[in-house]
C-alpha cells in the first residue's frame, strides 16, 4: 500500500454519483449551478453544503452521494462558470483574439465576483477549464513562440 487513497481526488476521475440506490436525482451541472447561484447571491462564504443541498431539495448527506468534498464543490463551481466563455473562429491576429478573451473573463469575474477566490492550478484542469485553455492557444496560433510560453 502506498498510502494513497482509493478514491480519485478530482471530482472528474469519479463517477457521477457513489453509492448504490435509485438512479441520480441530480447532476454535477444541477449541483454547480446551485451552488453558483448561491454564490452570486450570498458570495462565496454562503455556499455550504446544506445550502446547495437545500436549493436543489434534497438533504445535505445525500448531497455527500454526489459531491464528497467541498472542494469538489467548488471545482465543479470553477467548471461551471469556465463553461461560460464563448468560443469563436479566431481571426488569426492573435492579440485582436487574446483581448476578446481577456474582456470575456472580464466580464465574467463581474457577474461572479466571488470567482477569483477558486482561481488556483487546483481547480484548473475541468472540462471546461481545458477547453477554455485549448481556445486560448488555438488563438496564440500565430504567435511564433513556443508552447510554455504561450503557457506563462
Amino acid at each position: 500500500m502506498t498510502g494513497r487513497s482509493a478514491v480519485p481526488e478530482v471530482i472528474w476521475a469519479r463517477p457521477e454519483r457513489a453509492g448504490r440506490g435509485p438512479r441520480a436525482a441530480h447532476s454535477r451541472a444541477d449541483i454547480a449551478a446551485a451552488a453558483v447561484r448561491i454564490a452570486d447571491a450570498d458570495g462565496l462564504e454562503g455556499v455550504s453544503m446544506r445550502h446547495v443541498a437545500t436549493a436543489l431539495g434534497c438533504g445535505t448527506m445525500s448531497l455527500y452521494n454526489y459531491v464528497p468534498r467541498k472542494e469538489d464543490l467548488y471545482e465543479l463551481m470553477v467548471d461551471a462558470i469556465s463553461g461560460e466563455h464563448d468560443s469563436w473562429e479566431p481571426t488569426g491576429d492573435w492579440r485582436a483574439d487574446m483581448l476578446r478573451v481577456a474582456h470575456q473573463t472580464r466580464a465574467l469575474m463581474h457577474r461572479h465576483p466571488w470567482l477569483p477566490r477558486l482561481m488556483s492550478p487546483v481547480y484548473g484542469f475541468s472540462p471546461n477549464a481545458l477547453r477554455y485553455l485549448e481556445h486560448c492557444l488555438v488563438c496564440l496560433d500565430p504567435l511564433d513562440a513556443s508552447y510554455g510560453t504561450k503557457m506563462e
